[in-house]
């Protein structure tokens, strides 16, 4: 892998549509939203979640080839005012989007 010590917002899609569909309902003409969960994490414990949740015995290994000079350390949003306008917040943690995510892949794989 390359940089896990960057931390990224992530956010649910599912959360996401939540967002879009109430802004294309009640939206004031004008406005920015920033869609965000507004918590960032690093990259290695997003993996370590998912290795985690997965059961499975796996070997991280960050490599220097795969490393870029231009990662932005953090990047984060404030959805402050989509929550103030809107009432829309994210509800879903990143532990259930990681644990439908492997849901979804084992069923479609056939893997228990």
């Amino acid at each position: 892998m390359g940089n896990l010590s960057v931390r990224r917002d992530f956010l649910d899609v599912r959360d996401v549509l939540k967002a879009y569909m109430s802004a294309m309902d009640e939206a004031r003409g004008g406005s920015v939203y920033n869609v965000t969960s507004g918590r960032c994490i690093s990259i290695s414990e997003g993996v370590r979640m998912m290795v985690e949740i997965s059961d499975l015995s796996v070997n991280i290994i960050q490599e220097s080839s795969r490393m870029r000079s231009y990662d932005i350390p953090q990047l984060s949003g404030d959805a402050s005012l989509i929550e103030k306008d809107l009432g829309w917040r994210a509800e879903i943690t990143l532990e259930q989007t990681f644990k439908d995510l492997l849901a979804y892949w084992r069923a479609k794989e056939g893997v228990e």
